[in-house]
């Protein structure tokens, strides 16, 4: 796997770029921001670019507000020439694993998003099994990077950083965090769906918030499936009837499948949840497509029950 490292200008003085890229590093996450303060960069994205390392910005967390930070983080990739990966929120102390640092990770990763990055969430092993679901859910094109040291993370990442003591021909330090895994490129997931994939992501989430609508009235649910719809390559064809498989899925086959009237009926949360383990049966969803409609859930619905759905879908990704 590709090999990384991630440096701070007050811990790590990078004298010579191209023997860090000799040495078999190919990518590095420099630090440019911590809560409202900017961090000196030393003009390493250009150096490290030009010596063939792809070069990322992260920052630290500090409580306040998670939008003014990514917007601080994005701003700083942008001045200092990093942007090769995905800018990275750094969540550890003074946060806890709890609903505040869930909370403020998933503002800041919306943020980062919106400001058109793919995000990318650092934590410890500790701090990710409590936030890594709900991120997945809410960001679901997220890339999870974990920090554990002597074992391997108990949680599914993309990156992991695996030590802190890291000696790198070309840079001057105590020691160096060392990363492997996928380079985490400031890229989107979703084009590498074929049209088949992005068109069945599209049914579902379309299908979901049809499912939104009639139960709750709220009108981020859309019924109205063909007339908005953003197919790729036309119409999907065969996908999937659940009452014959040479059709096209249609809205009445959704319908049953989910049997909406019994929905209108009974307990709402209930068949909510029903209605999410049914999908994720039945059309035999991956995690990211599951995460993915997801999203349009708990957009649609009243907080109480979201998070029902949000623990629902964590224990689904979590294997559980």
């Amino acid at each position: 796997m590709p090999n990384g490292i991630d440096i701070y200008t007050k811990y790590q003085t990078v004298t010579n770029w191209n023997s860090v890229r000799g040495a078999g590093y190919e990518f590095a996450y420099v630090k440019v921001s911590d809560g409202n303060e900017d961090k000196p960069d030393n003009g390493w994205g250009a150096q490290g670019r030009a010596a063939g390392v792809a070069m990322g910005a992260y920052h630290y967390a500090q409580p306040g507000d998670p939008v003014a930070q990514a917007n601080r983080l994005c701003d700083r990739s942008i001045q200092a020439g990093l942007t090769d990966l995905a800018p990275a929120l750094d969540l550890e102390s003074p946060f806890a694993p709890n609903q505040d640092a869930i909370n403020f990770a998933i503002a800041f990763l919306r943020q980062v998003k919106a400001r058109g990055f793919r995000p990318c969430l650092y934590a410890s092993d500790s701090m990710m099994r409590t936030v890594r679901g709900p991120v997945k859910i809410a960001v679901p094109d997220t890339f999870i990077w974990v920090a554990r040291y002597g074992a391997n993370p108990s949680v599914p990442y993309d990156l992991w950083q695996y030590s802190s003591s890291g000696r790198v021909p070309g840079i001057s330090a105590a020691g160096v965090d060392l990363d492997t895994g996928v380079i985490p490129f400031n890229d989107s997931a979703e084009a590498d769906l074929t049209p088949e994939e992005s068109n069945r992501l599209k049914w579902l989430e379309q299908g979901m918030r049809t499912l939104i609508n009639q139960i709750t009235g709220d009108p981020k649910g859309d019924p109205s499936f063909d007339a908005n719809m953003n197919w790729q390559d036309g119409h999907l064809p065969g996908w999937p009837s659940m009452v014959d498989s040479t059709k096209s899925f249609s809205v009445v086959d959704y319908l049953r499948l989910i049997d909406l009237h019994t929905c209108q009926d009974s307990d709402n949360d209930r068949e909510v949840l029903n209605t999410v383990k049914n999908l994720s049966t039945n059309v035999s969803l991956s995690d990211d497509q599951l995460a993915k409609i997801a999203t349009s859930i708990v957009s649609a619905l009243p907080a109480s029950l979201a998070q029902s759905v949000v623990d629902e879908i964590s224990a689904r990704l979590e294997g559980k």
